[in-house]
């Protein structure tokens, strides 16, 4: 009798470790891909989430996943932008993803920042901040859309067209990988030649208290007259209010806005514009 249950209880054991290595398995490294498998031509010879241990195959291009707050005009050397990623499929409640932007040569161009850690990391930070990809908590996504976003700091001038690339995992969570889709993306981003040797507006921005409970309190030099658009995106990159947008003279300002009254605790981003020149920082409501 004291056999049997102890071969009871192995059995239970291994069918538990069986079972977390499959879960491993099945959503092909959850807690985050391996790097340099974005689909670009300089990653391992163009190599996809398709074409590694963990799924098998082709990989399906799809256009308009990746976006960003960058104007018609393109990126201004210096400026940050908010680069975004967003996937929809009513089949599906877990999706995964890695995406880099590079330069022509497929070096990293510019710098990245993560802007929400809860959903979002970089993809083995020992070999650069090159590579996002998503966290465990990042890739659920029980209404069927998943949505990542990045800042992204342009490089400098003359670097040319900067191509965001990215590999996106549309996985049904069948605890196989089998029904699993694979899809690249690109997004080109040109540099804005014209107005490339424009002074900068904006020279100084401070937002505080941060975390906020009702105020938020700004400070900012403009080194212009000029146009100034304050905004509250949530963490997509989706505007929800427009707090300020008017003409100001060059000099220091100082602003305050009412945040508690209009949204519900929780990480947002604040967008700062003025001409060309775009600064985002990441809010903290409670």
């Amino acid at each position: 009798m004291k056999r049997a249950l102890q071969l009871i209880a192995l059995s239970v054991v291994c069918y538990v470790i069986i079972g977390q290595i499959t879960e491993q398995r099945v959503y092909s490294n959850i807690d985050g891909t391996i790097p340099k498998v974005t689909g670009s031509p300089f990653d391992v010879s163009g190599q996809t989430c398709s074409q590694t241990d963990c799924h098998s195959g082709g990989a399906t291009a799809l256009t308009d996943i990746i976006t960003s707050n960058v104007p018609a005009s393109g990126y201004v050397p210096g400026s940050v932008y908010t680069i975004t990623a967003t996937l929809t499929d009513p089949n599906k409640t877990r999706f995964g993803f890695e995406m880099s932007p590079q330069t022509s040569t497929g070096a990293l161009a510019g710098t990245v920042s993560i802007t929400d850690a809860a959903r979002t990391k970089f993809t083995f930070p020992s070999i650069g901040n090159k590579y996002v990809t998503h966290t465990l908590a990042g890739t659920d996504a029980p209404s069927h859309t998943a949505s990542w976003s990045f800042n992204w700091t342009a490089p400098t001038e003359g670097t040319g067209d900067v191509t965001v690339y990215g590999c996106f995992n549309f996985t049904n969570r069948d605890s196989t990988k089998n029904g699993d889709e694979i899809h690249t993306s690109t997004l080109t981003i040109p540099e804005n030649v014209d107005g490339v040797n424009d002074p900068i507006i904006i020279s100084s921005l401070d937002v505080y208290p941060n975390p906020v409970a009702s105020t938020l309190q700004l400070d900012y030099y403009l080194q212009k007259t000029g146009v100034v658009k304050i905004d509250l995106l949530d963490v997509t990159g989706k505007g929800l209010n427009e707090l300020f947008h008017a003409q100001q003279s060059a000099g220091a300002h100082h602003s305050s806005f009412p945040v508690s009254q209009n949204v519900a605790a929780g990480s947002y981003l604040l967008r700062f514009m003025s001409g060309d020149q775009i600064l985002t920082r990441k809010v903290l409501v409670f």
